[in-house]
């Protein structure tokens, strides 16, 4: 009984990260970082899976909270990558952290309502949700004719989130919806050549469907805004390694 009580308290005093915020950083910068969790006040430094990626400074320790510096290599593999906090207490749970081609901005609450303006331009916009009420929007002007792919991704980048995209035109009208981009993944994409000159607002908002779906803390994404490809299928799917074959791929752009 004496062990089971002594266990029971080590694994509740266990350090633990919750959520990353940012999912990530873009590769050739410096990103300031916050891990959220438990029993991180003993908080020493981050280990990652690639030696492209360093914490280089803490800034501040709670228990709760830690924040701090990364730095991201201009030669760091896009891509998720494995972190753990290493504390006095012990190593935490793994968490991902990504690396982005592109610059990134983060959305600034309150912008539920009344949304955030950007500009339209190829970037990456780090977004949370705070409660199960929350809806982001964001504001920007865009040419007539010209194709732009807003890809939010949550799930494949080690948050919780699962929702939607709608874009609206100047007069309020829906002129595009997402929320699955497929039977397989449940984040949502949108490619859209827009019909005119105009100002549009993209509403990011969260599923909440009858089983009171939650995404437990963990509500970060990742909105990718560019003018990239898509590839939707490839075939075959591998190959053996040393061999040479054709593949086909299928998509837009």
């Amino acid at each position: 009984m004496k062990l089971a009580a002594f266990l029971a308290v080590a694994a509740s005093a266990a350090p633990h990260i919750t959520r990353v915020a940012p999912l990530g950083g873009q590769a050739g910068v410096v990103v300031e970082v916050e891990l959220h969790g438990k029993d991180l006040a003993g908080f020493v430094s981050a280990r990652f899976d690639t030696p492209a990626l360093r914490w280089i400074e803490t800034k501040e320790a709670k228990a709760e909270l830690v924040r701090g510096l990364v730095r991201v290599d201009r030669a760091a593999a896009l891509g998720p990558h494995r972190m753990q906090a290493l504390t006095a207490n012990g190593v935490t749970n793994t968490r991902l952290f990504n690396v982005f081609e592109f610059e990134g901005v983060n959305e600034i609450e309150p912008n539920d309502k009344t949304a955030q303006g950007i500009v339209l331009k190829p970037q990456v916009v780090h977004g949370f949700m705070k409660t199960l009420g929350d809806v982001d929007r964001f504001a920007f002007d865009a040419k007539a004719g010209e194709r732009w792919l807003f890809d939010l991704q949550s799930i494949e980048r080690g948050g919780f989130l699962e929702c939607s995209l709608t874009l609206y035109d100047d007069a309020g009208r829906e002129t595009a919806f997402n929320e699955d981009q497929d039977e397989y993944l449940e984040t949502p994409r949108l490619s859209v050549t827009f019909p005119k000159t105009a100002r549009y607002t993209l509403k990011v908002d969260q599923y909440r469907g009858p089983q009171g779906v939650s995404c437990a803390g963990n509500c970060g994404y990742a909105l990718h805004i560019s003018k990239l490809p898509v590839v939707r299928s490839i075939f075959p799917l591998g190959a053996k390694p040393g061999s040479a074959l054709s593949v086909r791929l299928s998509g837009e752009a």
